[in-house]
């Protein structure tokens, strides 16, 4: 199990107690020969020595900066988890960097599923992490959703995915500014905590190795976790609309391909999974459950369409239902698949209607938008392969080398 730093402190000081190294004297180096001043100086060090050493393992003007990356839901292997891992790496060049669980977590597993090395991260299993243990820290960040955590740390961030209601805004005042992942959800954090101070930072999508296959074939794909709560990624609805899609003749060689992970261990949403599947049933459809990350790649690379419908036929007071970024969409479009989403959220941030791909309100304009787009894939391929550069360059200022960038100003500005 790993140990948390002020941990390793004690435990360091508990050594040289026992060593004797606290109570050194100058008669115990030098001897009884010694010269008086050489005792009188020597009994100086010794004794400031000792303090610097209860203070902390290193005095502060040396000391790397103590940074502490806390989340409650590492394993979920979700956006907000990767997230939070391209930050804590982006970071290990200003101190050392804790992830910080409550659980015993595999790190190199986790981030191997990322396709990111753990290389420089620290661990920290802290069963009852709470305010208390953000004391020790020079840099907080809390990217736990629905955080309760009160931060005492020097300095500290929120990381939102979306702000929960019923936030205790004293809180989210312990934190010296808010990160929002999109101005969507800025604009909600503004209204849930007026005081507070927030800044954007959208997420980070390594595109660096995305390749592209051309011509395109007949392929639709949607990236998402099979779930039945929460902002829901409605593969069920996706399901109805290509059958509408399909039944012009015109588009019956059409595939639709829907990926994505489920919990098991939750029956509402592995329940939610078997209904999807009977419903695709005798259906072009092809539906890939905790798929390796380079069958993901490959779809990507051969799909002509993406499609992301999280939120549609919810009224607009859901907000926390809505898709609050949508990171599978820029890493879609960094392969040049044309993006058609649900035009609510933090995702026509992304795609700016009609500039990188297009936004729909109801099943209904999802399947006329599609159906008018795989007509343009049939008669114009050129104009649709425009369509998916363009995707694919806007899929660029979301790299990592962007975000790295962005965040750099924000620790200077409110973390330094």
């Amino acid at each position: 199990m790993a140990i948390f730093f002020h941990q390793q402190k004690e435990l360091r000081l508990q050594n040289w107690e026992k060593d004797g190294l606290l109570h050194l004297r100058s008669k115990d180096i030098l001897g009884d020969n010694a010269y008086a001043s050489d005792r009188t100086l020597l009994d100086d060090t010794l004794t400031i020595t000792a303090r610097a050493i209860n203070r902390s393992i290193y005095t502060r003007q040396y000391a790397r900066k103590r940074i502490g990356i806390f989340n409650e839901y590492w394993t979920s292997l979700g956006g907000g988890e990767l997230r939070a891992l391209h930050i804590g790496l982006a970071l290990l060049h200003i101190g050392d960097v804790y992830i910080i669980s409550r659980q015993s977590i595999d790190l190199a597993k986790i981030c191997g599923h990322f396709g990111l090395s753990s290389q420089g991260l620290k661990q920290a299993v802290i069963p009852d992490f709470g305010e208390k243990d953000t004391a020790y820290l020079d840099i907080f960040i809390n990217t736990a959703f629905c955080s309760k955590i009160h931060s005492r740390a020097k300095k500290s961030a929120y990381l939102v995915s979306f702000p929960h209601m019923g936030g205790d805004a004293s809180e989210m005042l312990s934190y010296d500014v808010l990160i929002a992942n999109s101005i969507f959800t800025q604009r909600w954090c503004h209204n849930y905590w007026p005081a507070s101070t927030t800044d954007l930072l959208y997420p980070a999508v390594d595109v660096s190795s995305s390749t592209v296959t051309h011509p395109k074939e007949k392929i639709i794909v949607s990236v998402g976790r099979f779930f039945f709560s929460g902002h829901n990624k409605k593969q069920a609805e996706m399901v109805t609309a290509f059958r509408e899609l399909i039944q012009d003749a015109r588009y019956a060689d059409w595939r639709l391909v829907l990926i994505g992970g489920c919990n098991k261990a939750h029956s509402v949403d592995q329940d939610y999974l078997s209904r999807v599947q009977a419903s695709a049933q005798g259906l072009p459809i092809d539906i890939f459950v905790d798929a390796p990350s380079q069958l993901v790649e490959d779809y990507l690379n051969r799909a002509a369409i993406y499609w992301h419908a999280t939120g549609v036929g919810l009224p607009d007071f859901y907000p926390d239902q809505f898709e609050h970024f949508g990171m599978a969409i820029v890493e879609a479009m960094s392969h040049a698949a044309v993006p058609i989403i649900h035009g609510r959220g933090g995702a026509p941030e992304i795609v700016q209607n009609g500039q990188y791909g297009f936004c729909f309100d109801t099943l209904d304009s999802l399947v006329e938008q599609t159906s008018q787009l795989m007509a343009l894939q049939q008669t114009q391929p050129d104009e649709f392969m425009r369509l998916g550069q363009a995707a694919r360059k806007r899929s660029m200022d979301f790299s990592l080398t962007a975000h790295n960038q962005r965040l750099n100003m924000i620790v200077d500005q409110y973390l330094s």
